[in-house]
């Protein structure tokens, strides 16, 4: 790093992002940082996270200030070696403000992010395709009562390389509502008949909490199609769920109502946004979609505990696969990630929840990438 000023810019957190507010400074100027210790808060319209030194060094200047709101891309701090003037940081820093002022209007994110839809047999399926790369293709699936925005810190990165997929199951999101029988079957069948209307023959599917047990089903009913799985707190591993969080949030009908259980999916529950709980809200909102929440309850989750159990069958699987765990879940513990298949991957990261691919989402993206490559 000798002789080099490294820019720390403001990090491209999902697909839509594009500007962040400043939280509290975490490291103060003069500090020594290696790679990954934890810089800044910032906040964004859906998430509270702290960002991570990509880079190693002194941190000389910190520019960016506490509750200063700036697109992606702005410079807000900048790490060098003690040897470089003060001079030459200030002179890096005008060249590098004048510069991105010139670029930061030329990067467009247009239609290519648009969700789309389509019909499959007349009923109406929302879903996000993004990246469009001669290589491997992942589908993202949520878990219960989310949708595929859950996917926001994730898909971007995973896209850069290969081409992504998110879906709405359903019974969520922008997806039909009324559902027959809402169990496994139905759901693993659904991703067959999504994959099938796309002319996907291989996929990486990349489940979370109900999603995981639905990508596990999807696998071993399927093995011909399926070419890797990353199970992130998926259910099916264990008996117990944290059904105080699941029959609260089907209740919940207000901001105030619905915070606290939200709160309950994240280490650190002052993660959550006013923009996230409007966009839970607005989702339960949409007709029939309570009803169908409830149901899918009754066949996942019937008097209090898990329904469907698959954690025993991953040793007839011949992929790879991987599992990652929030240390401090709260809806599924931790322990349900014990006594897996020598074959299976395991990752337990710390400071996360049961959202861990949203907490810790640079982590899981390069445990994603590994499982998939």
């Amino acid at each position: 790093m000798t002789n080099k000023i490294i820019p720390i810019v403001l990090p491209k957190w999902g697909l839509s992002m594009k500007e962040g507010t400043i939280g509290s400074w975490l490291k103060d100027e003069g500090s020594k940082i290696s790679e990954s210790d934890a810089l800044v808060e910032i906040e964004t319209e859906k998430i509270v996270n702290e960002y991570d030194s990509p880079e190693i060094g002194t941190l000389r200047k910190i520019i960016a200030q506490t509750g200063e709101k700036l697109p992606v891309g702005s410079l807000i701090a900048v790490l060098a070696d003690k040897n470089i003037s003060d001079d030459e940081i200030n002179n890096f820093i005008k060249s590098f403000q004048e510069k991105f002022v010139q670029t930061q209007n030329k990067e467009v994110y247009g239609s290519g992010l648009d969700t789309e839809f389509f019909k499959l047999d007349e009923k109406i399926i929302r879903f996000l395709k993004v990246g469009s790369k001669e290589n491997k293709e992942v589908l993202f699936i949520h878990g219960f009562g989310s949708d595929l925005f859950t996917w926001a810190l994730n898909q971007g990165s995973i896209s850069e390389k290969n081409t992504t997929y998110a879906l709405d199951l359903p019974g969520h999101g922008g997806s039909y509502k009324e559902i027959e029988k809402p169990n496994i079957d139905f759901f693993s069948n659904y991703v067959v008949q999504f994959c099938s209307y796309h002319n996907i023959s291989k996929i990486n599917l990349v489940g979370q909490s109900m999603g995981g047990a639905i990508s596990l089903y999807c696998a071993l009913q399927n093995p011909n199609l399926v070419n890797s799985l990353t199970l992130i707190c998926p259910t099916s591993f264990g008996k117990d769920i944290n059904m105080e969080y699941i029959d609260g949030f089907i209740k919940s009908e207000k901001r105030n109502e619905l915070r606290p259980y939200l709160e309950k999916l994240f280490s650190n529950p002052e993660n959550i946004t006013k923009n996230m709980i409007n966009d839970v809200l607005k989702n339960k909102r949409l007709d029939g979609a309570k009803q169908a929440l409830k149901n899918i309850s009754l066949s996942f989750f019937s008097e209090g505990y898990q329904s469907v159990f698959l954690k025993s069958r991953l040793n007839e699987l011949k992929i790879k696969v991987s599992v990652i765990w929030g240390k401090n879940d709260n809806i599924l513990p931790e322990s349900h990630s014990q006594d897996l298949p020598n074959s299976v991957e395991k990752f337990v990261l710390d400071d996360s929840g049961h959202m861990v691919h949203i907490e810790k989402s640079e982590e899981v993206n390069k445990i994603i990438l590994n499982t998939i490559s």
